[in-house]
């Protein structure tokens, strides 16, 4: 009895070394995404502001490519879902002409906006459901945002 309890007590650290092992290698995103959308409730056509905020998670200076003067949907991937989970039609993207490469110091946000509802059909009364995504540089993974919520009513 009491070798099969050390066997299995063996076997159980054995399995929490691995586990932190392959967490503590795990890539730390280069930056954070947080996303808001105001107002979080308005009539059908009504403009809906979305502001994303990328933050630098490193602990010195972050290069990234961005595309100049054109909305959020050239710099991030964003999803917009309808109450049923079904993805929503957009976004209506532009072609980026100029992209330049730009600094973002250690802990610094960077922050895109953009209509939201130029970008994507919002002409029916539902909750949406919004999350932005974009491809981290460093990591090689992509970095998702928080989710964030509309209600667009009937007019």
């Amino acid at each position: 009895m009491y070798i099969k309890d050390t066997m299995r007590i063996s076997v159980a650290v054995a399995v929490l070394l691995i586990a932190g092992e392959m967490y503590a290698q795990a890539p730390t995103p280069s930056f954070l995404l947080h996303v808001d959308v105001s107002p979080t409730s308005a009539k059908t056509g009504s403009e809906f502001l979305m502001l994303v905020a990328l933050t630098n998670n490193r602990p010195e200076e972050m290069v990234m490519t961005v595309c100049l003067g054109i909305d959020v949907q050239d710099n991030f991937a964003i999803q917009v879902r309808d109450s049923r989970g079904n993805s929503v039609p957009g976004p209506k993207r532009l072609s980026c002409t100029q992209t330049a490469p730009v600094g973002v110091l250690a802990g610094e946000t960077m922050k895109f906006q953009g209509d939201l509802s130029r970008m994507f059909d919002l002409s029916r009364p539902d909750r949406y459901k919004i999350q932005v995504e974009r491809q981290d540089a460093y990591t090689n993974k992509p970095v998702k945002s928080n989710v964030s919520y509309i209600t667009v009513t009937s007019r």
